[in-house]
């Protein structure tokens, strides 16, 4: 089976659904049917699955979007079972970087503002869970809306945090902030049923939060490698450029050795 399946393309930006997704959305179905009888309640069930994913690319194709628009290249649009992903290049500056992660909470927060004056005379805003589509719609962008500014990196709201802090303390200085506190927010998440006494909805919470360290702790890997590779690069130019010096009889001295010190996490 593919990893990923290509949906469509919007706006020239190709839209992929991972395999896993597609598998626990078929096993959702089938338990859903052998474990209920009630047809209806199976049925919603779904069309509130298929509604979070549309809610989960609307978010991204907010970031891709503006992306483009800040003329940084966009790759394409992943669904995952958990979340959504933007592949696209750096974008090359802290300024765009906040305009490219607010772009994700603003159009779940946009559509909820569109959805509400339908939602807001409903009358299953009495159960914890809405009921109608339209409901389901209006809760699941606000709660991505509103979820995603939380500044636990990586996600938006910690990105943006970042963004902000490289302005005054750099890069790297901003990213390692960032990640503390996105870790110590995650594990406060996951801890967070045993202040609220275990309650249903609370018991969701940690899920989240187990995401945001997984996701948190590959984000930190992933840009330590990135940086070591600049490193290595710019040894490597400096090593050419002392070649070529050398190469049309100037005096230079011994090439130095590469940088040795590694970001520590």
């Amino acid at each position: 089976m593919q990893t990923r399946i290509r949906l469509f393309s919007f706006a020239g930006i190709p839209l992929y659904v991972h395999g896993m997704l597609l598998w626990c959305l078929g096993l959702l179905s089938v338990f859903l049917l052998v474990s209920s009888d009630d047809l209806g309640a199976v049925g919603w069930t779904l069309v509130g699955a298929a509604l979070t994913l549309i809610c989960v690319a609307i978010h991204e194709v907010g970031h891709a979007l503006a992306a483009r628009a800040l003329g940084v290249e966009v790759y394409d649009v992943v669904l995952h079972v958990m979340f959504g992903m933007t592949r696209m290049e750096p974008p090359g500056s802290a300024r765009r970087e906040i305009a490219i992660g607010c772009a994700g909470p603003l159009a779940n927060l946009a559509c909820a503002a569109a959805l509400y004056p339908l939602v807001k005379d409903g009358t299953d805003w009495g159960h914890e869970v809405p009921h109608s589509p339209l409901s389901v719609a209006f809760a699941v962008n606000l709660v991505l809306g509103g979820l995603n500014l939380i500044p636990a990196f990586p996600m938006d709201g910690g990105r943006l945090m970042r963004a902000f802090l490289s302005l005054h303390v750099g890069d790297r200085h901003a990213t390692r902030i960032a990640v503390v506190l996105g870790r110590v927010i995650a594990v406060g998440m996951i801890m967070s049923p045993i202040a609220l006494g275990f309650v249903a909805w609370s018991l969701a919470i940690p899920i989240v939060g187990f995401l945001i360290l997984f996701l948190g702790e590959a984000e930190w890997r992933r840009l330590l490698v990135v940086d070591e590779a600049r490193r290595v690069g710019k040894f490597l130019d400096l090593q050419a450029e002392l070649r070529d010096r050398a190469g049309t009889g100037s005096s230079v001295e011994a090439a130095p050795e590469p940088p040795s010190d590694q970001p520590s996490n």
